[in-house]
C-alpha cells in the first residue's frame, strides 16, 4: 500500500481582482487571481519597474528556484544584483500567465458556468496576465517589457 502523502500546495504570491475580467472572446471571469514574483525595490516615483513576460510553458520564478519543481530561475543569469537586469536599480515583476497553474486562475479554478468542470482555454489571457498587475499597482514602466511572450 502506498503510504506517501500528497505534496503540500505551494502558496504563491498573488493578487486577486474581485471585479472580474471581461476577456477578448466575450466571456468573463468573475474573479481573477494572478500569481507573480517581484525582485528589487520600487522607487518612490514608481519609475523603475520592469515587467518580464514568460513563455506559455514558463512561470513567474524568473530569478529564483521554483518551489514546486525545484528548477532554477529560467533567467537567473540575467536578473539579479549586478546582472543585466539589475535588481539593485530596477523593480522587476514577472507574472504567471492566465491558465498557467502556478497560482494564477486556470483550468482547475472555480467558475460560474460549470462549477464542477474545468474551464476551457479562452483568448484574452495576454492583456489580463501581463498588464493587470501593473495597472493595479499604478506603475509606469522604466523600460519596455521584455521576455519571450511580450504582448
Amino acid at each position: 500500500m502506498d503510504q506517501t502523502s500528497p505534496a503540500p500546495e505551494t502558496q504563491h504570491q498573488s493578487v486577486t481582482f474581485t471585479e472580474g475580467l471581461a476577456l477578448d472572446c466575450g466571456r468573463s471571469l468573475t474573479t481573477l487571481t494572478i500569481a507573480y514574483r517581484c525582485y528589487g525595490t520600487l522607487n518612490d516615483a514608481k519609475s523603475n519597474a520592469i515587467l518580464i513576460c514568460h513563455a506559455l510553458t514558463g512561470d513567474q520564478y524568473v530569478a529564483e528556484t521554483n518551489p514546486e519543481t525545484g528548477k532554477p530561475g529560467w533567467w537567473d543569469q540575467l536578473v539579479g544584483a549586478g546582472r543585466p537586469v539589475d535588481t539593485d536599480k530596477f523593480f522587476v515583476i514577472c507574472t504567471n500567465v492566465l491558465g498557467g497553474c502556478m497560482g494564477t486562475t486556470g483550468p482547475r479554478s472555480p467558475h460560474d458556468e460549470q462549477p464542477h468542470q474545468p474551464w476551457r482555454p479562452v483568448s484574452g489571457w495576454v492583456s489580463a496576465t501581463y498588464w493587470s498587475p501593473v495597472r493595479a499597482w499604478q506603475m509606469r514602466m522604466a523600460l519596455p517589457a521584455t521576455g519571450s511572450s511580450v504582448p
